[in-house]
């Protein structure tokens, strides 16, 4: 009777544990999105009043500012996936751990691995694609190069199997909600569903009924959002878990 009450103590220490540890690394993936969707809105924002600015006066956009806005989005650009990749990185080990508090947030946690894959595969057919581009160009040749029009496949699929990883995550998300750890989880879980919705949506022809620039920036706040409230949720979670400390039903590991 002793050894069964030592181990379901120690379950339930490690239940904790795992919840603890998990809910830190979601928080500062959440953190690092929140900052990567906020820096993409700001630059999309931003390029757009510059262009405008000239196309609705009619003046020439000095040659300086032509140089400065291309590295200056380039470099933004290039921060921002920096920022995302941190940003899976932590979401992945917090789907490790979260796992271990209820086997059904492994799906978070293969999810993020889709993600991850997503983004190196697209990375790679991009690069190809230009290497593709640059050496048609050279050579003269007019037909459309096989290297590129296999890049473009491979870009394809790669943003399908993001949008899968993304819809497992946001399940994962859910799924913290309807554990009762927060309700901002339930309403950053359904907004990270509707920006990949309007991705799915885009890729199926909404450019067609709206444009670029209104799509970027419905995706952008939804991300935004999504991510600005998960943050404070896992925030508000460990901030209550550490203050009046968690009734032992909350953190026993399910194990399903």
């Amino acid at each position: 009777m002793m050894v069964e009450e030592n181990v379901s103590e120690l379950n339930v220490r490690n239940g904790k544990s795992s919840l603890v540890e998990g809910m830190r690394a979601v928080r500062v993936g959440a953190l690092l999105g929140s900052i990567a969707w906020a820096s993409e809105l700001a630059d999309g924002i931003l390029l757009t009043f510059i262009l405008m600015s000239f196309v609705h006066t009619s003046l020439t956009m000095p040659t300086w500012l032509e140089d400065l806005v291309g590295p200056l989005t380039g470099l933004i650009g290039a921060t921002i996936l920096v920022l995302i990749i941190i940003a899976l990185l932590n979401f992945y080990k917090g789907a490790s751990h979260l796992r271990r508090f209820d086997s059904r947030l492994d799906v978070g946690r293969i999810g993020v691995l889709l993600i991850v894959g997503g983004v190196l595969v697209s990375l790679l057919g991009s690069w190809i694609a230009i290497m593709a581009i640059n050496a048609a160009d050279g050579s003269g040749q007019e037909s459309v190069p096989p290297a590129l029009t296999l890049s473009m496949k491979g870009v394809t699929i790669a943003g399908s199997v993001m949008i899968v990883g993304s819809l497992l995550f946001a399940a994962m998300i859910l799924r913290l909600s309807k554990e009762g750890l927060g309700w901002g989880f339930g309403i950053g879980g359904l907004l990270y569903l509707a920006k990949e919705v309007l991705r799915t949506l885009t890729t199926l022809g909404l450019r067609v009924i709206l444009s670029t620039d209104v799509i970027s920036f419905l995706g952008g706040t939804l991300g935004f959002t999504s991510m600005l409230l998960i943050y404070r949720s896992s925030g508000n979670f460990l901030k209550g878990l550490h203050s009046e400390g968690a009734p032992v039903e909350m953190v026993k590991p399910v194990m399903r």
